[in-house]
C-alpha cells in the first residue's frame, strides 16, 4: 500500500469519513476474509459464520480506527489483522463461556449496515464468485500441514518478511523459504485439481 495515501485515508477515516475507511478495507478485504476463515477454529466456526466474524472485525476496526498508527508499508493491514485476532479471541471466549456476559457491547444497527455495505462492494454474482474462490482457497490452505499452513498465512496473507517469519517460528530463514515454496506448489496443484 502507498504509505502516504494510507496515512491520509486513515486520518480521514478516523474523522468519520466512511468512504476513506471503505477504501482502506477494499485493499485488504480478500486477505482478511481468508485469514479469518483459517484462524477461527472448529469450535468458533460451529457457532459463528466467518462472514459474521468479518463484519464484527470491521465494526471493531471502524470503532477503534483512532488507535491506528501508520508505521510504514503494510501497517494498516497488520493493524486490521490484529483487530481481527482480538475479535476472534473475544468471540471464542464469548461463545465458549458457561455464562455469557450481559455487558457485551452490541453493535448499533448503523454499524452493522456499514459493515455489510463494505463487504458487499460488488454485484451478487461477483460476491458469489469471490465467496467460492475464498472457500476453495481456505480449504486448500487448511489442507496443508501445520507448518506449511502457518507459513502461508504469515507470508501470503499477512505479508510478513521471511526474516520476521523465521524469528516468530524460531526456524532458519532458508527453512522458511523452502517450506513456503513447497506449500505453494502443493496449493497450486490441489487448487488446479479442483478445476
Amino acid at each position: 500500500m502507498d504509505r502516504d495515501r494510507t496515512e491520509r485515508l486513515a486520518g480521514r477515516a478516523a474523522n468519520d469519513d466512511e468512504r476513506a475507511f471503505e477504501l482502506l478495507v477494499e485493499r485488504v478485504l480478500p486477505r482478511l476474509q481468508v485469514w479469518i476463515s483459517l484462524r477461527m477454529g472448529a469450535v468458533l466456526r460451529g457457532r459463528v459464520a466467518p462472514e459474521d466474524a468479518l463484519q464484527e472485525t470491521l465494526i471493531e476496526a471502524h470503532r477503534s480506527l483512532d488507535r491506528f498508527q501508520d508505521q510504514g508499508p503494510g501497517s494498516f493491514q497488520r493493524w486490521i489483522f490484529s483487530v481481527a485476532e482480538n475479535r476472534l479471541r473475544d468471540l471464542h471466549k464469548f461463545h465458549t463461556a458457561q455464562r455469557r456476559a450481559p455487558d457485551r457491547e452490541e453493535p448499533h444497527e448503523t454499524e452493522i449496515a456499514f459493515a455489510r455495505r463494505v463487504t458487499a462492494q460488488t454485484s451478487p454474482s461477483s460476491n458469489a464468485a469471490r465467496h467460492e474462490s475464498i472457500t476453495r482457497l481456505v480449504a486448500g490452505i487448511g489442507a496443508l500441514g501445520d507448518d506449511e499452513r502457518e507459513i502461508v498465512i504469515l507470508r501470503a496473507l499477512e505479508e510478513r518478511t521471511y526474516d520476521d517469519i523465521a524469528a516468530r517460528l524460531a526456524r532458519p530463514r532458508a527453512s522458511v523459504i523452502t517450506t513456503y515454496g513447497r506449500a505453494l506448489r502443493t496449493l497450486k496443484r490441489d487448487l488446479a485439481a479442483l478445476d
